[in-house]
């Protein structure tokens, strides 16, 4: 019903419905980018600009053996995390992961603590440090301890990412969004980041 009739398609229908929708996913691609950017490899699916994964390395801990199940790798990381940072460190991991993470606790006869439902997080018992799950991960196989005030993000916008040109055009009758922009992504303290891969 808010389909307008006219023929000559200057008003867009649904335009802030569209622009919500679009901004959605930007903020989408942003994160994926945010974590696993890369400007470097050919062919790489976030390549807008380089990511935390791409930042700190392909080196992963020492100690991290072929085979490791999600489960002992995260303890191993968590058991790397500095001192000086363990009480705000937050170990993240792709909710593909999360989710094997928590059928190993399960296979484990860890019931006694329950992770939380439908916010794929799970506090490591006896501890106060919190593993998350998070898409921007998914499929990385990779598992990273830090601060959350130790990863930086800049941008050279003033607000959330609004700023849109979307323009009617004239000579091939099409609408037309342009987003411009730049964003970037920075570990303040690389030796408070921890990262190890899994099996």
């Amino acid at each position: 019903h808010m389909v307008k009739t006219a023929a000559n398609g200057q008003e867009l229908p649904f335009e802030q419905f569209l622009l919500g929708e679009i901004n959605k996913k930007v903020q989408s691609q942003i994160g994926f980018n945010l974590w696993q950017g890369d400007t470097v490899t050919p062919g790489a699916t976030y390549s807008d600009f380089d990511g935390i994964l791409t930042i700190t390395g392909t080196t992963t801990l020492t100690g991290v053996t072929t085979g490791m199940s999600v489960y002992d790798a995260t303890l191993y990381v968590y058991n790397n995390i500095p001192a000086n940072v363990i009480d705000n460190a937050v170990i993240y991991m792709g909710k593909d992961s999360y989710r094997t993470f928590i059928q190993d606790i399960l296979a484990k006869n860890l019931f006694q603590v329950d992770a939380q439902e439908g916010d794929f997080t799970y506090v490591l018992p006896a501890t106060n440090t919190r593993v998350k799950g998070i898409n921007y991960l998914n499929g990385t196989k990779k598992i990273v301890a830090t601060d959350p005030k130790n990863i930086y993000f800049g941008t050279d916008m003033e607000g959330d990412y609004e700023a849109y040109d979307l323009f009617w055009s004239q000579d091939d009758r099409l609408y037309k969004l342009v987003i411009e922009f730049k964003a970037g992504v920075q570990i303040a303290f690389p030796d408070e980041f921890i990262k190890a891969t899994h099996n």
